[in-house]
């Protein structure tokens, strides 16, 4: 038989670990870049289109814009994105005709005045940035956490 308290056959410091891991596993799958966040500081880039021909540069898939970046850059000319220190920001840099150059990333530890990043700087694009360890990892806990609270109590009634 059930008893009607569902982790009464736990200890209570098991029940105890138990919300504690409960709480951090719903926080991580809510919101895995809060870390990220703290003490972070705004401030401009230029990105500076270096090479002969136009290129189109895009937002990449990671990061959270409500609305898409794609701004077509003709030779010589720039656009001005901000960036947030700590953070890497990647855009992909594309031919107008469509062709993959690579990506640049907009990553500074610290505000620079000034700062500008050509085109012709760009890295091989990484893959997503979703965090799918973390969020692996916290639906893990959460189930094994569910499972512990809802299985019948070991004691017999």
């Amino acid at each position: 038989m059930c008893s009607s308290d569902l982790s009464a056959g736990l200890p209570r410091l098991s029940r105890a670990l138990l919300r504690v891991a409960l709480a951090a596993a719903v926080g991580a799958l809510l919101c895995p870049t809060w870390p990220a966040l703290a003490g972070t500081q705004v401030f401009p880039v230029s990105i500076q289109n270096n090479l002969t021909e136009p290129v189109v540069v895009r937002d990449c898939d990671s990061y959270c814009s409500s609305l898409p970046i794609d701004i077509t850059l003709p030779p010589g000319a720039r656009t001005q994105i901000n960036s947030a220190t700590g953070d890497h920001k990647f855009f992909a840099i594309t031919s107008q005709s469509g062709q993959h150059l690579g990506c640049i990333d907009l990553f500074f530890a610290s505000p620079e005045s000034g700062a500008s990043v050509p085109v012709s700087h760009t890295v091989k694009c990484p893959g997503s940035s979703l965090p799918w360890l973390a969020i692996v990892a916290g639906v893990a806990v959460l189930v094994v956490a569910i499972v512990l609270l809802l299985r019948p109590s070991l004691s017999p009634d």
